[in-house]
Formats: structure tokens, sequence, C-alpha cells
């Protein structure tokens, strides 16, 4: 009986992965604007017909971005700055829009393609001041995106109810493994992650950026 259970999650599991093709970080820019050093990428392909159907039906998502700035050194490469953007998804069955929630902002969008663009798009977000960057040192950047389908709010709520009962948890806490975690991968709810580094560049002595071997 095992044995059976294990073909069908292998079965599901090489289905879920041919069903969904690998999304990938794009790189768009580092430039240089009123002496702060800002990023701009995206993830292509970042919402699927499943995962548009998801929202609407009510699942609150969360993407997560971390930009890191690191400087490249012989032995251990020191992390000079981090900064995170996190953004709330979900479907309004009131306002009957998707709404959009930021630490800035609030809004309501009827369409797809925004959510898209809030989402999977980073326009020149600023990382670190120039100023306090070494002229002619190497430096990185490091992105990493968390793309949480159900997030933890949601993944928490639903485990209480395969409980069978409410615990107090802290709903930022990291999902745990079991069966609620292995049938929500298996229906391709599971979290996406991306991830992406620079080449390596320097802030020239006139302040402009080189990437360099």
């Amino acid at each position: 009986m095992k044995t059976s259970l294990c073909k069908i999650f292998l079965v599901v599991f090489l289905l879920s992965s041919l069903l969904f093709p690998a999304q990938h970080v794009e790189f768009d820019e580092l430039k240089i604007v009123d002496d702060m050093l800002c990023v701009s990428y995206h993830i292509v392909d970042f919402l699927d017909e499943k995962n548009i159907e998801a929202l609407q039906r009510g699942i609150k998502s969360e993407v997560v971005h971390t930009m890191q700035l690191w400087q490249q050194k012989s032995f251990i490469n020191p992390r000079e700055k981090q900064k995170e953007y996190r953004i709330k998804v979900f479907w309004d069955n009131w306002e009957k829009k998707y709404r959009l929630e930021t630490e800035d902002e609030n809004r309501l969008t009827p369409h797809i393609e925004t959510v898209k663009q809030k989402c999977a798009f980073i326009e020149n977000f600023p990382l670190a001041k120039t100023s306090d960057l070494e002229r002619g040192k190497k430096y990185h950047v490091s992105i990493s995106v968390n793309f949480q389908l159900i997030s933890a709010e949601s993944y928490n709520a639903i485990s209480d109810i395969f409980a069978g009962e409410k615990k107090d948890q802290d709903t930022s806490a990291k999902k745990k493994s079991g069966f609620v975690s292995v049938l929500v991968n298996l229906l391709g709810f599971g979290d996406k992650e991306y991830a992406y580094k620079t080449k390596d560049f320097i802030i020239t002595e006139s302040g402009i950026i080189e990437f360099v071997p």
C-alpha cells in the first residue's frame, strides 16, 4: 500500500513539473540615481492560469523580494546591505477586484496584468548609497524571491483544519513539514523560489558602475 502511494505521489510530482514550466529572474539594470545604487529585474512568466485561478478562489498569496549587496573579498565576502520588499495579493470578494498590500500601499485593481507588474517587476529599487561604497572594490548583488502562493497565514489556517483544532502560532513562522506540506506541493501550490547573482562590478572614482571579470 505504501509503495503504491509513493508511486502515485511520484507521478503527480512529475506531472506538476511538466505542466508548470520553470520560471527565472531576468536581470534588467543596475544604475546610480541620486547617489543610490538601484536594482531593476523581473520574474519571467510569473503567474500561470492555475495561480490566477487560485487567487480568484480567495487564496491569499505573498511575494517576498530580498536584495543583498556583497563586497567581493579573498576569503569572506561581507554583506554590505540588505533590503526587502513584500507584497500580499488576494481576490477581494466584496470589491470583486484584486487587492495588493505593501508596507506603503493598499490598492485595488481589476487587472491581472497590474498584479503581475506589482509582484514580479522591481524597477530602480534603492539598495545602497554609492557614497558609502569603496571606490575600485569589487561588489555584487544577489537577488532572492520567494513566491508563497499560499501565504504562511493561509497555510497555518489549513493546517489547523487538518489538525482539528486552533493553535496559537506565529503566522510568519516557517511552514512545517507533514501531510499538509506534501499535499500543497503536489497540488502545485507550494512556495516557488527564484535566485540571481550579478556579475562583479566596481564603482569608479568618477562614480560610474563598471562590470569587471
